[in-house]
């Protein structure tokens, strides 16, 4: 039985460039698997956030922006107002945090 997503999804264009990024990287300097092994995460994680984008934790209180990892070494910060969930940026893990600026 299929799940019917409950929650619109959408990217902002700082987290859509960063996603380029992130593949064309993976593309360029790893393999076509490995590329296609984080699209099918992301894609994984879209699927969540539009069915219960409750399930990840809040990362800044004030906001109401929550966190969730595609892998190890990459977040996805969103916010979620009535039933849109904005995906305000895509974030290497390993970066300083200070650089974040998700306000």
């Amino acid at each position: 039985m299929e799940q019917i997503a409950d929650y619109q999804i959408i990217i902002s264009k700082r987290a859509e460039h960063r996603l380029d990024n992130i593949i064309n990287y993976l593309e360029n300097e790893w393999n076509e698997r490995v590329k296609l092994d984080f699209i099918n995460k992301f894609e994984k994680i879209i699927l969540f956030l539009s069915i219960n984008p409750f399930m990840f934790p809040i990362f800044i209180e004030e906001n109401k922006i929550r966190k969730c990892f595609i892998t190890k070494h990459n977040a996805i910060y969103y916010s979620i107002n009535n039933n849109i969930v904005k995906i305000i940026a895509i974030y290497d893990t390993r970066q300083n945090p200070k650089s974040l600026n998700l306000l």
